[in-house]
């Protein structure tokens, strides 16, 4: 498969740019925003953090999948095959 010129790692730059930035914005509100002001979480908190930062995950896989489809977001998954070596040290 050949790559453009401007991918990374199969991705166009712009993909990873919004990915960097989505980083950088989900840990400035954790660590800076939410360190800072809220110095116990109660279990609601947590739970609606928890389930935030899921749907904000499971929403950037399921734009991966739509976006490049489903031969590229397989490459994330181990490998599997009938005789493979991890599995016989696995075993063991």
């Amino acid at each position: 498969m050949l790559l453009a010129a401007g991918d990374i790692f199969g991705a166009p730059l712009w993909f990873w740019a919004i990915f960097a930035a989505s980083i950088t914005g989900v840990l400035a509100f954790d660590l800076g925003y939410l360190n800072r002001r809220v110095p116990i979480l109660s279990l609601g908190q947590s739970l609606a953090l928890t389930i935030g930062y899921t749907a904000l995950a499971v929403s950037f896989g399921l734009g991966v999948w739509l976006y490049f489809g489903a031969g590229k977001a397989r490459y994330s998954l181990p490998p599997t095959c009938s005789n493979c070596r991890c599995r016989s040290t696995m075993s063991s």
